[in-house]
């Protein structure tokens, strides 16, 4: 009887792989500004509505989240008596609200309170003036959205919660009294765009 002799070799294969960084950006798709009004077209008054953006990302640079608007708010293209103009820039944002003078419109929004690494300019802590803190309230430190460019209201250099995090936007539209208003819906569209790094 003849026996082989055994004839085993092992080897080993590294596997690897790479996960390509990513961060995803939900919002409303509509706000309606129910809240408060109505806005007559000769006597004015109020309407606000609010929506929210969610940013998603695992990269460790962080991320960004900007807004602008395409338009003012406005009807058929706007023009006189056709459209709401910027809420006034100021510095400090305005703590509370500043309505408009007779004969005058105006559309501006705030971030509100429970939303993520808002940008300083937008907190308030509970207290006036605006640019203090971390901390935005709610119907507090009101600004205009722009055209262009778009303005940063929310940064952080790490990770997103695997939820994401969350940006919640409150907005008003106002006309004094003494308006002559063309009745009718008034839109506009805002854009918001979520990027890598800080």
């Amino acid at each position: 009887m003849i026996f082989e002799p055994e004839m085993t070799k092992a080897a080993d294969t590294g596997v690897s792989l790479t996960v390509t960084t990513e961060i995803t950006l939900s919002c409303d798709a509509n706000c309606a500004m129910t809240t408060g009004g109505p806005i007559d077209a000769i006597s004015g008054g109020s309407l606000t509505g609010n929506f929210t953006c969610t940013v998603k990302t695992p990269d460790t640079s962080g991320w960004n989240l900007t807004v602008k608007k395409d338009t003012t708010l406005q009807k058929s293209g706007g023009s006189a008596n056709k459209e709401f103009t910027d809420y006034t820039e100021n510095s400090p944002l305005d703590y509370a609200w500043t309505a408009p003078s007779a004969g005058n419109e105006t559309f501006g929004f705030n971030i509100r309170a429970n939303s993520e690494d808002t940008m300083q300019k937008y907190c308030d802590a509970g207290v006036s003036p605006c640019n203090v803190g971390t901390i935005p309230t709610t119907d507090h430190c009101w600004t205009q959205f722009p055209t262009t460019p778009a303005e940063k209201v929310s940064s952080s250099a790490a990770p997103t919660a695997a939820g994401g995090d969350a940006v919640n936007f409150g907005l008003k539209a106002e006309a004094g009294g003494s308006n002559f208003l063309e009745p009718g819906n008034y839109t506009t569209t805002i854009t918001a765009t979520a990027t890598l790094g800080t």
